[in-house]
C-alpha cells in the first residue's frame, strides 16, 4: 500500500521543548477525495530513529504498528522545513565562493533566502530563513533524514529512494487552499495538537503531488537546484493567508 506521509519537524532535542516536536500524519487513498487517514496521528521525537543506522526501510517497518500493521510499498513525504539552503550562504562559506549584491529589503537577501522563499514572499506570505531564524534544527534533520534515508534528488524540489519520494512544503499558505482545507476539516480533529494539524496539511500536500502534480505550483524556471523548492496548490489564496 501506498502512504502520502506529512511531516512537521521538531528541533534535534525536540523532547525537551513541550510546544513544538515531531509530528507525523499518514494518508491512504487511490483518489483525493478517498484520502483516510492510515493510523493514529503520532508526536514526539524521531532523534533516535535518525541518528542510528537505520535506512528508509527499517524507519518504515519502525512504523508499520504506527501503520495499523501495513507495510509501506511506497510513500511520498511532505516535509515542513528547509531542505536546501540559499546558494548565495553557501557560496559565501566557500573558500573561492563570490560576494552578491544585497538589496535593502530583508526578505530578499540572497543570503538569507532562497529563491522559493523570496516568491512566496511575493505572492504574500513571509517563510523563515534557515540562516537567520531559530529553524536550523529542524533544517538539517530533515537534510539528514534524506542522506541517512538514501533519497537523491530527482529534480528541483524531488528527492526520490526507489517506491519513496520527499519533497517540502510549508503549511501557513497551504492552509489558504480552498481544495486542501476542505479535506482537512474531513480528516482533521480539533482536539489534536497544532503540531499534528500542521502535519495533517503536509499530508494533504503529499497527497495531492502524488495524485495530481499539476494542481502544486511547479518550480520557477531559474530555481537553483540545491535550493529545493517549497510545494503549494496552486489554489491557494493570499488575502486569506
Amino acid at each position: 500500500m501506498d502512504y502520502y506521509i506529512g511531516w512537521d519537524v521538531g528541533g534535534w532535542n525536540c523532547d525537551h521543548n513541550r510546544t513544538s516536536r515531531d509530528a507525523l500524519c499518514a494518508l491512504a487513498g487511490n483518489t483525493w477525495d478517498t484520502l483516510a487517514l492510515a493510523g493514529e496521528p503520532w508526536r514526539g521525537n524521531l532523534r533516535e530513529a535518525l541518528v542510528g543506522n537505520n535506512t528508509l526501510n527499517t524507519i518504515l517497518a519502525n512504523m508499520a504498528i504506527w501503520l495499523n500493521g501495513d507495510n509501506a510499498e511506497g510513500t511520498t513525504w511532505a516535509i515542513d522545513t528547509p531542505l536546501g539552503w540559499p546558494d548565495a550562504f553557501r557560496a559565501l562559506l566557500a573558500d573561492n565562493g563570490n560576494a552578491v549584491d544585497v538589496p535593502e529589503e530583508a526578505h530578499q537577501n540572497p543570503y538569507l533566502f532562497r529563491q522559493t522563499e523570496r516568491w512566496l514572499t511575493q505572492q504574500g506570505f513571509r517563510p523563515l530563513s534557515a540562516v537567520r531564524d531559530m529553524i536550523g534544527s529542524q533544517s538539517t534533520k530533515g537534510m539528514h533524514f534524506l542522506r541517512r534515508c538514501g533519497f537523491g534528488r530527482e529534480a528541483v524540489g524531488t528527492w526520490t529512494a526507489s517506491s519513496h519520494t520527499a519533497i517540502e512544503t510549508y503549511p501557513r499558505p497551504v492552509r489558504t487552499s480552498a481544495t486542501v482545507r476542505r479535506s482537512f476539516e474531513r480528516l482533521n480533529n480539533p482536539r489534536w495538537h497544532q503540531d499534528i494539524q500542521d502535519s495533517l496539511w503536509c499530508a494533504l500536500v503529499a497527497a495531492m503531488f502524488a495524485l495530481n502534480r499539476n494542481a502544486l505550483q511547479q518550480p520557477e524556471p531559474n530555481t537553483p537546484l540545491e535550493e529545493g523548492w517549497i510545494w503549494i496548490p496552486n489554489d491557494f489564496d493570499a488575502q486569506h493567508r
